[in-house]
């Protein structure tokens, strides 16, 4: 066990039953102590905050925590960094399932009407287009002035910006990438999809960087994308019927590939496709409806480039292909192993919301959790329910890579209840935490949670379980209402 020599220089004697104890033996005891239980243990005594500081004990507190956490611990990070990260997570799940959840903080900010189009990055930055259609503004949501001004970002010169949104990911050397996406309508028959690279996002300022445009002709109304450590993927909306409206992007050169699928997409009409990027392996899930109303989902699996070697913009071709007899709504990467050091199990874990056929109608469809494994040219897929859906429920899940993440499942009253029961009513929200262990088994942890001042008519439009931090939107007579709930 390395233990960092600078950490016994200079601590002074006491006279504590710890500082009797042999160092090693006390780093031993401490490497099998909880984060929370280290945060306690630095209160006791200076003695044991110095002990305490050493960098191996973080890491190894990183390596081994279930708590929910980005992605590490790196080299590149510092013994500062995993301390506050563990640190933010720790406050989080105090206030989080299977606690119950108590918000520390709320921050409204009034936008004015005609502003559209949020999203919210890295938990902090809260981003949306103005009522000019042609710039995006931002606001800082860890500032401390929580009256300041949103601040212009990135100005579109003219051009009407139609949609847009932010997506992150850490990369395979585990540094942070956060880019813009934004789809632009020029007036001709061809959109145009920006990639903006966001520089500064660990503040106090951020800035965009262009890095590819591309012209494209979409139909669809809608942008959506999905990020991994080296593949973006940026689509229409999710009923995805022309496969020309999908952009595989390589973020190493910015290039995009072609995709060739075991069954042309032109035999069957998919009437939804999910995509799950990993650091090795692009998942694409289309799921079909047949005339007899039986459903099935085809899965590919494309092959990226591995970690010592140089990417390979061009054609990809599935190196695993499956049917599974169910039909997939959406999915969220949960666990990819080639990242996470902690994990033996080779499958990759993602949670999905599904449907089942009972004779000509579907049944209820439920969230749950599948492991997929890839053996000889053949998928194998165990799933897992968690839960059921019910009508207007939605669900936020932060993006995860490493096993355990933070979620929040929403009910919202529907139109007639709110008109015929009145502004009584309030959304049924839970918070929830998703866990993967070592032997990929599955813990799911609820509470239900409260929203000050939230409104039936409120509509949630970001989440971030690492930052512990909920925005929802609210329609007021002269714009909306932006408020943020802090769980840290």
């Amino acid at each position: 066990m390395d233990i960092d020599g600078d950490v016994s220089h200079g601590i002074a004697s006491t006279h504590s039953i710890f500082e009797r104890i042999p160092l090693d033996v006390l780093y031993r005891i401490i490497y099998f102590v909880s984060v929370q239980d280290i945060i306690r243990l630095r209160q006791v005594s200076k003695f044991l905050q110095e002990i305490t500081e050493a960098r191996s004990i973080w890491s190894n507190a990183y390596r081994t925590t279930s708590l929910a956490r980005r992605l590490g611990p790196f080299p590149h990070q510092s013994t500062a960094t995993l301390k506050d990260l563990l640190f933010q997570s720790a406050k989080i799940a105090c206030n989080w399932a299977p606690n119950i959840p108590r918000p520390t903080a709320k921050h409204p900010i009034e936008v004015k009407q005609g502003d559209c189009c949020h999203s919210l990055l890295l938990g902090r930055w809260l981003m949306f287009v103005d009522e000019s259609r042609t710039q995006i503004r931002c606001f800082d949501l860890d500032s401390a002035d929580r009256d300041c001004a949103s601040s212009i970002v990135y100005n579109n010169n003219g051009t009407p910006i139609s949609d847009f949104h932010s997506v992150s990911t850490t990369s395979v050397g585990g540094h942070d990438l956060a880019l813009v996406i934004v789809r632009e309508r020029p007036g001709t028959s061809m959109d145009r999809i920006k990639i903006l690279k966001v520089l500064g996002h660990e503040g106090p300022l951020i800035s965009f960087e262009p890095a590819q445009t591309y012209s494209i002709s979409w139909k669809s109304t809608s942008l959506r994308s999905v990020i991994g450590p080296r593949l973006l993927v940026i689509s229409g909306e999710q009923l995805v019927i022309c496969p020309k409206e999908v952009l595989y992007v390589d973020l190493a050169t910015y290039q995009t590939y072609k995709m060739t699928f075991t069954v042309p997409v032109e035999h069957y009409i998919p009437t939804h496709v999910s995509f799950i990027s990993c650091a090795t392996h692009l998942l694409v899930l289309r799921s079909f409806l047949t005339t007899d109303n039986t459903s099935h989902t085809i899965i590919d699996v494309f092959p990226l480039a591995s970690a010592n070697m140089a990417p390979k913009p061009g054609s990809l071709d599935p190196s695993h292909s499956g049917e599974w007899p169910s039909y997939f709504n959406g999915t969220h990467l949960l666990c990819d192993p080639s990242l996470h050091s902690q994990i033996d199990d080779p499958r990759i874990s993602f949670v999905f919301v599904s449907s089942r056929n009972i004779g000509k109608r579907f049944a209820t469809a439920f969230y749950g959790v599948a492991h997929l494994t890839l053996s000889n040219k053949m998928i194998l897929l165990e799933t897992q329910e968690l839960f059921r859906q019910v009508q207007g429920q939605h669900f936020f899940i932060c993006p995860c890579l490493n096993g355990s993440t933070r979620a929040i499942c929403i009910s919202s009253p529907s139109f007639a209840a709110r008109l015929f029961l009145g502004e009584g009513l309030e959304h049924a929200i839970s918070a929830i935490t998703l866990t993967v262990d070592e032997s990929s088994a599955v813990t799911l942890s609820t509470s239900a949670v409260k929203l000050p001042g939230m409104s039936p008519c409120a509509a949630v439009i970001g989440f971030d379980g690492n930052h512990g931090r909920i925005v929802w939107r609210t329609s007021t007579p002269h714009g909306s209402i932006l408020e943020a709930v802090d769980f840290a």
